[in-house]
């Protein structure tokens, strides 16, 4: 069961009200949340109106092209943001700046899966213990639905950023594009002998939106610049 009852009911607006926003909606109102905006390009003037005094917390699920402008839109509004988007991090650090500056709050990830963030955690320590073997070559294959617009994918580049941190290499990454598929990604070490694999397949969206909402809940009482790791710290305590 979902419903959170020991924490406090949080209004959220949903920019990007395409399946994934649908999902977080579930989920929000399950867990006992009140959505007060469901923003799509129908609607996308009303982004404008979105403020303090009538919601607590923006999730943002839309396209590269559209999640800078209306990161910058919010953060002027003082606005705390959790943005899923991916695609538009060269310019992380103006919207950082622009959500410091107004006292809102920000977490941005590539992936806000639990299952996922595991995922990071585990492959950064199998990386590590492959490190000391060179023959054997790393790489990277993420697979996601035709209609992701983005590739790699962000989940690839902040994979390949954490192998990065314990195996002095680049790690190619191998994109596939597909239909009806949520998305799954491989990290492998293979050389003529032998082949070792440590994937994370989902299943469906659901995993992605819950996160997310867990995310609103945790940046609620917020401000500054928080990531998925303090997100999962939290629950842990």
């Amino acid at each position: 069961m979902l419903e959170c009852l020991y924490l406090p009911i949080v209004k959220i607006a949903i920019i990007g009200y395409g399946k994934m926003g649908r999902e977080i909606e579930q989920i929000a109102l399950e867990r006992g949340h009140e959505v007060t905006y469901r923003i799509n390009s129908s609607n996308a003037h009303q982004l404008s109106d979105i403020n303090r005094t009538n919601t607590d917390v923006c999730i943002e699920f839309t396209t590269p092209e559209t999640a800078f402008r209306n990161l910058v839109q919010l953060a002027g509004a003082s606005m705390r943001v959790i943005c899923g988007s991916t695609g538009w991090y060269a310019k992380l650090d103006i919207v950082e700046s622009e959500i410091l500056s107004h006292e809102g709050a920000l977490i941005a990830a590539s992936n806000f899966s639990l299952g996922v963030n595991l995922f990071f955690e585990a492959a950064e320590f199998l990386a590590g213990i492959m490190s000391p073997y060179p023959e054997y070559d790393t790489k990277i294959t993420e697979t996601h639905h035709i209609a992701k617009l983005d590739a790699p994918s962000g989940t690839a580049l902040t994979l390949a950023r954490r192998i990065r941190k314990q195996m002095d290499t680049d790690v190619p990454i191998e994109s596939l594009r597909l239909a009806d598929v949520p998305g799954s990604h491989q990290l492998s070490f293979e050389n003529e002998i032998d082949k070792i694999e440590l994937t994370h397949t989902a299943y469906s969206r659901r995993g992605f939106a819950l996160g997310a909402v867990m995310a609103a809940e945790f940046i609620n009482d917020k401000s500054g610049i928080y990531s998925i790791k303090d997100v999962l710290a939290s629950m842990r305590k």
